[in-house]
């Protein structure tokens, strides 16, 4: 259990060859609810949990993946219901993570700053820019 945590839950497990990585949730002691991963680069013999970087407020961690070497898992903040915002995490060895925007957020092509939209089901990213972000 990450220090500082009353309870904390993995949701989602991934490995590549000896690095095994599990994400979810913790309740601090404060009462707020943070994402965090646990990663073990020998096969689950030792552990080492590290925090995932939150933009605002965490509803959940939803997916966690592995693809060429690189830990890619996301979420959703924000405390509006429907509309809700994708945040997307990699890590190259499950313990040092980096938080990505999805493509549609920040500013566009053209310089101007980007909108928030809601799409279908009152998501805020799209499939292919989740994919391309976890290509990266």
């Amino acid at each position: 259990m990450p220090v500082g945590s009353t309870r904390a839950m993995l949701e989602h497990v991934a490995s590549a060859g000896r690095v095994v990585v599990a994400v979810g949730t913790a309740v601090t002691n404060a009462g707020r609810a943070v994402p965090f991963a646990a990663s073990s680069a020998n096969g689950g013999a030792s552990w080492a949990d590290a925090a995932l970087p939150v933009p605002a407020e965490l509803t959940s961690v939803t997916a966690l993946a592995v693809a060429g070497g690189t830990f890619t898992a996301t979420g959703s903040y924000g405390s509006t219901p429907g509309h809700q915002n994708v945040v997307v995490w990699t890590s190259p060895n499950g313990s040092a993570w980096r938080a990505a925007e999805p493509a549609g957020k920040g500013p566009d092509r053209t310089g101007h700053p980007g909108h928030h939209r809601p799409r279908r089901g009152g998501q805020h990213a799209d499939r292919r820019g989740l994919h391309r972000l976890a290509s990266r």
